[in-house]
């Protein structure tokens, strides 16, 4: 999630201002507790669940995390995010170490913006964000994947498009591949 509030409600700007992204020194705990429970503490729970059934399994196996390029790089004025998903590379990263020995891939995908919910609400945040004449001054610096860009639609990724990569590192074709953060980014994260 981007923000603390409910992603399957209507984004309600002015009534959870206490859940939304922000600046570090206007952000508040609970819009930082949010995120950062459903994030990182949410991968960390998911993992160690998983983890706990493919060691005792003792049949090897493969985990993909879902990351963003916000875990590889900044996002103007969306610490909570950023950091959540820093923290989803440094636990691939991590158990990529720990669970080699039993067999065990571990990696992520760090997507651009795709087209879900989640990002049409983001979408919806920074709009009404610019109408409130609110929002960091870095924010619209870099709007768009390479890919985006250059299509005749600025399109975004597809769910379709995400969901291959991570079919593929879950297949047998990508045995060799562990601890590795992949940008399915449309180009983000290359400049």
């Amino acid at each position: 999630v981007m923000d603390g509030g409910d992603p399957a409600q209507p984004l309600n700007f002015e009534g959870q201002r206490n859940l939304l992204p922000n600046s570090i020194h206007l952000a508040t705990d609970e819009y930082w507790d949010a995120v950062v429970a459903t994030n990182t503490t949410g991968v960390f729970k998911s993992m160690r669940s998983e983890l706990r059934q493919m060691v005792e399994q003792g049949q090897g196996g493969a985990i993909v995390n879902i990351g963003s390029i916000a875990g590889l790089t900044g996002l103007a004025g969306n610490p909570a995010y950023v950091a959540s998903k820093h923290g989803v590379t440094g636990l691939t990263r991590n158990a990529a170490l720990d669970y080699a020995p039993y067999g065990i891939r571990i990696n992520s995908v760090n997507m651009a913006a795709t087209d879900t919910p989640m990002v049409a609400r983001a979408g919806e945040f920074v709009q009404a964000s610019k109408k409130a004449g609110e929002g960091s001054s870095m924010g619209g610096l870099k709007l768009q994947s390479i890919l985006s860009a250059v299509d005749s639609k600025n399109r975004s990724s597809t769910v379709w498009e995400q969901g291959a990569i991570i079919l593929f590192l879950l297949s047998p074709d990508a045995s060799n591949l562990t601890g590795c953060t992949y940008a399915t980014d449309g180009g983000w994260t290359a400049y």
